[in-house]
């Protein structure tokens, strides 16, 4: 691999990369020196075999450049070969020394990479593979002092002003602002203020600093008073103050710096988010969504501590799993309906939330009275009120604009806002397939012949003042596509220059005020006209999306679609560029039908990214399509792209930097439509139907409604908005998996889950695969390919995973075992591996563990797995053994040269559910009888090394789980087992579901949980600041003597069970299944709860948190909360020069 260029040796070793694209801005003294035919950023080859469940890895040792239109040689030598994966970084970590500097001062700089494996290693110089960039070298430039691992990277001072620095290693990008003044500007302040909770008690002890400066204090007066001196700060600075204990944050409002005296900060207020128990953000992401058609970034309280957030709009009716009717927002984590205070009346039960029909586009527009978020589509409600078509969300209520656009069969495609010069201020314009407005009968006909109605032929504008709907010229008439407008955007090619400003409208028609216009026209305020040669195409080929980005060579109007060329230029399809006189190619642009259009600078690199229904890159392989990226040069896929249609984007930081999201849906068509493959203009429902009567909403049309999804792309990878999984989790536990190693521990999930929808599942993804993740503090991780069958029913699945040390304490490390019900992995070179049902990680890719087949196998579904060492501290070593429902339903893992399981013990003819050890013996329960012979070992069993035995006598139904559990720590009362199922036991009381044994006793946890049809599923111990309990979840849904759902705690002192902050809920089949104690080092020890439910904390319908198969319960005041107080200002990088590449 080269950058994430593949090429595969042939059969001498040999290999070659062809084209490789590089920058090469400046020379060898850095940014600012001419271009000298040299890549500026360093290069390394990267590589993996993997033969015999082994893997092989190299990578080139030293980094090296790229020459202009030449050829680089790596030799043999110049290679590292190892067993372990290459040292390359997740992330990296800029830091500057003194982020203010005067226009003669200096500072350094020190980078810190963060690997896959984990470590963190210090890779400042260019030695170490990281090159730097600056916004503008003429306010500061960047030198690098000595050379490899003792080299130091400067920052110079130059002119006054604000330069932003990138480091780039590996892939892995990080920025920093700088700030450059005169010396005499330069001026030291006091900087003061008051940390206090959200009910005004002081804070002691609180950090505060400033942000984007290295000077803090901390607020160590009883009233929680802070004072420290910043130094050096510009003169007419504002900064912004913020305030933070290990677990809480807050900052202040923006504050004018008092030179030489002192700044005051104000109250800062640190607050938490725990209005439940229960974490926000678990929900699992997806939306019961036929198609995503629209998103906009809106601050929907204005001046009020909340910052703006995304709005998704489409054809919906749940979001994340809470109810939202085609059109919800993103609040803090999870996705939440608009709710029109309105509606909520004669109270909260009442609530109205969205709209009735699809919402197909967004615009953020102020027509004087204020931003406001403009929705349009085909509905005729919004928050119970009569809208038609479209309507108006101020941040509570829904309002209309008139009677709206078309009548009962219209859609309305698009919105967007413009002043066309006249006198009447910014209007709102409205874009779709209806011939009237300002009026709404149910059939109305075509013209209008009704009171207050207008000829709107396919566009129509509303004035605020007027309070009146009025035609935009004569409109279009019909074309290759039924003539709709899908798309509108204000465009001014020479900015503030003396050229007009125009409306463009981009759609299906051939005809604009009666003139020739094909498929693209431009308003001037009194009439269309044609820009340059058009974008024809022909039938079905149409314009979809209209966006303006600044390449680096000036904003310009950028136009995607399904036309053919434009301007009458064949080369180039789907995708063109209006510099305000002529339309431009885009290379040889893209196959199928764009959709979307959005442009990125991140930190001076530009792409403009295009999705679709079909976006085929050219050379970009096989079945890799749905998006690409234009870096002004050529196109090319992100990774493996899309495994469905990308219908919308945005560039938007969601709290963990800007990134691209993308919005789509799962595809398939829908009966009663002629859909032809590539020619979808905005969705399936967009076309028209056989008979060519106009298109039906998706709940007219009938068919299955598809999943919709919203994924990320950053740095090179996928990812998704949402920390919940998509279908039932069976196994949450935390494991060290290298042991002694360098690894931590971390919390991982296995389950019946499977990739989210969107990226395709071949693309190196941060988000579960299949079966298995792990959770890294923020999301959901792979954990390499995952696991599945070679047949789609049923589904694959993870219940056991162990660490274990195989060859006791040999040459191979600690690694994690799996166990479950599969056949299939993907190794790191993307080859299927065939397994059974267990498998072993290498520390890059999952391998077998042991014969996939025959003697030795284990033939069916592995259920349990423990670590076991008979003789304790003795000369014997610890034993992996599983259980579950294959031959011999126990085994016992023999590693070695041709390792197996052997089948040991013996005497177990039914399956295996769990296992623990206690008490120095393997304790085993699950649905069988008689083990080893023996009448009283039902259900429950033990083995001590050499023979079996009974535990209790007189249990009568299966055994789910078993957890060794101390009820008081280190007090006197010795650890237990606890036991869990469908059971009854023997006792008075008799044990109901759940029981304790202590190693020669058994006793019932009161009057246990649940009826004769439940079951206990899962136990743990956990403590947290409110105490030490056991933790109990399963099917139980109780009212009495406690109400209880599916989740409860044991109170060993009052010998009772409680609720735990009303368990979680769903639709069916709603259980828990799996909890673990986790303790990310961020916001102390929490439970973590798996299973099959959509909520937690109540249903969400009353105060319930969206949860997707998997919550987090433990949220106390402790707990870092979102920023309510006034965010800090946006702060712009000056336009860096454009960035040309070089063809390499």
């Amino acid at each position: 691999m080269l950058y994430g260029q593949a090429a595969t040796p042939g059969p001498n070793g040999g290999f070659n990369f062809s084209n490789v694209a590089a920058p090469d801005v400046f020379g060898a003294s850095g940014p600012g020196s001419p271009a000298d035919g040299l890549s500026d950023d360093l290069y390394r080859l990267t590589g993996v075999r993997v033969s015999g469940g082994a893997a092989r890895y190299v990578y080139s040792t030293s980094p090296f450049r790229i020459t202009a239109n030449g050829t680089e040689s790596v030799a043999h030598t110049e290679l590292t070969f190892t067993n372990t994966p290459p040292p390359l970084p997740e992330s990296i970590d800029l830091q500057i020394a003194d982020p203010v500097i005067a226009t003669n001062g200096v500072t350094t700089l020190t980078t810190t990479a963060n690997l896959t494996q984990g470590s963190p290693v210090p890779v400042t110089s260019a030695e170490a593979w990281t090159v730097y960039r600056s916004s503008n070298v003429n306010i500061a430039s960047i030198v690098q002092v000595g050379t490899g691992p003792t080299a130091v990277v400067e920052v110079h001072g130059h002119s006054a002003g604000t330069a932003f620095i990138t480091a780039r290693n590996g892939g892995a990008t990080s920025v920093r602002r700088i700030i450059v003044d005169y010396p005499g500007n330069l001026i030291p302040t006091t900087v003061e203020g008051y940390v206090r909770l959200s009910d005004g008690q002081p804070v002691v002890g609180a950090n505060v600093s400033v942000v984007d400066y290295t000077d803090s204090g901390t607020s160590m007066a009883p009233d929680g008073k802070f004072s420290f001196v910043l130094d050096p700060v510009p003169a007419s600075a504002l900064i912004t103050v913020r305030a933070t204990t290990p677990l809480q944050a807050g900052v202040s409002a923006p504050v004018a710096v008092v030179p030489g005296g002192t700044t005051d900060a104000g109250i800062i207020t640190i607050e938490t988010d725990c209005d439940s128990p229960w974490f926000k953000g678990f929900n699992h992401g997806t939306f019961d969504a036929s198609y995503f058609n629209a998103m906009a970034i809106f601050d929907d309280d204005g001046a009020g501590p909340n910052p703006p957030t995304m709005f998704v709009g489409g054809a919906f009716s749940t979001a994340g799993g809470a109810p939202a009717n085609n059109i919800a927002k993103w609040d803090n984590g999870t996705w939440v309906p608009l709710i029109d205070a309105d509606s909520c009346i004669p109270g909260p039960s009442f609530c109205v939330n969205g709209v009735n029909g699809e919402v197909t586009d967004l615009e953020v527009v102020d027509l004087g009275d204020g931003p406001a978020l403009y929705a349009v589509g085909y509905f005729i409600m919004a928050g119970g009120k009569g809208a038609n078509k479209v309507a108006k969300w101020d941040g509570t209520r829904w309002s209309v604009l008139g009677v709206g656009v078309g009548d009962s069969h219209a859609f309305a495609w698009s919105v967007s806002a413009f002043n066309d010069g006249s006198g009447n201020g910014t209007e709102l314009y409205v874009g779709g397939n209806f011939r009237t407005a300002g009026t709404f009968v149910n059939g109305a006909p075509d013209p209008c012949i009704l009171p207050n109605c207008v000829d709107a032929d396919r566009i129509a504008k509303w004035n605020r003042t007027t309070q009146r709907w009025a035609p935009v010229g004569l409109g279009f008439n019909t074309g290759n596509n039924g003539g709709d407008v899908w798309a509108l955007k204000a465009f001014d090619a020479d900015g503030t220059g003396p050229a007009p400003a125009y409306l463009y409208a981009g759609g299906a028609f051939y005809l604009a005020d009666n003139a020739p216009a094909e498929n693209i026209a431009r308003w001037n305020g009194s009439t269309w006209t044609q820009p340059g040669g058009g974008l024809p195409g022909a039938f079905g080929e149409v314009v979809t999306s209209l966006t303006l980005f600044d390449d680096g060579s000036g904003t310009a109007l950028f136009a995607g679609g399904s036309f053919q060329g434009p301007g009458g230029m064949p080369a180039t399809r789907g995708v063109a560029k209006w510099n305000g006189t002529a339309w431009l190619p885009l290379g040889g642009g893209l196959d199928g039908t764009v959709q979307s259009l959005v442009g990125w600078n991140d930190a001076g690199t530009y792409r403009l990214f295009a999705s679709g229904s079909v976006i085929d890159p050219p050379g970009a392989g096989p079945n890799v399509y749905g998006i690409a990226q234009w870096n002004g040069t050529q196109w090319t896929p992100l990774d493996q792209g899309l495994d469905t249609f990308g219908r919308d984007m945005m560039v938007w930081d969601h709290g963990a930097g800007p990134m691209l999201h993308v919005a789509g849906e799962s595809g398939g068509g829908m009966p009663g439509l002629d859909i032809k493959p590539g020619s979808d203009p905005r969705s399936t429902n967009a076309l028209r139907a056989r008979d060519g009567s106009r298109p039906q909403p998706a709940g007219d049309v009938g068919g299955s409604i598809s999943q919709g999804w919203i994924a990320t792309w950053k740095n090179n990878e996928w990812g998704v908005l949402g920390k919940g999984l998509n279908n039932e989790v069976l196994l949450l536990t935390t494991l060290d998996p290298d042991g002694a190693g360098a690894g931590e521990e971390s919390l991982y999930a296995g389950g019946m889950f499977t990739p989210p929808k969107g990226p395709r599942d071949e693309n190196a993804a941060p988000f579960p695969i299949a079966a298995v993740a792990r959770f890294d503090d923020t999301r959901w991780r792979s954990v390499g390919n995952g696991f599945t069958l070679s047949t789609t029913t049923p589904a694959a699945n993870l219940q056991a995973l162990v660490a274990f040390d195989d060859d006791a304490g040999g040459a191979n490390p600690t690694t994690l075992f799996a166990g479950g019900f599969f056949n299939r992995t993907k190794n790191a070179a993307g080859t299927t591996v065939n397994l059974s049902n267990v498998a072993r990680w290498t520390g890059a890719e999952w391998a077998p563990a042991g014969p996939i087949s025959g003697a030795g196998s284990l033939n069916s579904n592995v259920t349990a797995m423990a670590v076991y060492d008979p003789d304790g501290a003795g000369a014997g070593v610890p034993a992996l053994f599983a259980g579950g429902a294959f031959t011999n339903r126990i085994a016992r893992w023999m590693p070695g040269a041709s390792p197996t399981w052997s089948n040991t013990p013996t005497g177990v003819t039914g399956v295996i559910n769990a296992m623990a050890v206690f008490n120095n013996e393997l304790y085993i329960g699950g649905n069988f009888l008689n083990v080893g012979g023996i009448s009283a070992a039902d259900y429950l069993a033990k083995w001590n090394g050499t023979a079996w035995s009974a535990v209790v006598a007189g249990l009568n139904n299966p055994v789910y789980t078993l957890a060794v559990f101390d009820d008081d720590g280190a007090g006197p009362i010795q650890s237990a087992l606890y036991v869990g199922g469908s059971f009854t036991a023997p006792g008075s009381p008799a044990a109901n579901r759940v029981g304790r044994w202590s190693g020669s006793a058994w006793s019932a946890l009161g009057a246990g949980l649940g009826a004769s049809t439940n079951a206990v599923l899962s136990l743990t111990g956990f403590e947290n600041a409110d105490g030490r309990f056991l933790y109990a979840g399963g099917d139980f849904n109780m009212t009495t003597p406690v109400a209880l759902s599916r989740l409860a705690k044991w109170n060993p002192i009052l010998l009772q069970w409680s609720d735990v902050a009303s368990g979680v809920t769903g639709d069916s089949n709603v259980a828990v299944r799996a909890l673990a104690g986790y303790d990310d080092g961020m916001v102390g020890p929490t439970l973590f709860v798996g299973g099959h439910f959509d909520a937690a904390g109540g249903p969400l319908t009353i105060n319930g948190v969206t949860a997707g198969n998997v919550a987090r319960f433990g949220c106390t005041s402790a707990a870092p909360k979102m920023l309510r107080s006034p965010p800090p200002p946006l702060v712009e990088a000056p336009a860096p020069l454009p960035t040309p590449e070089s063809q390499r």
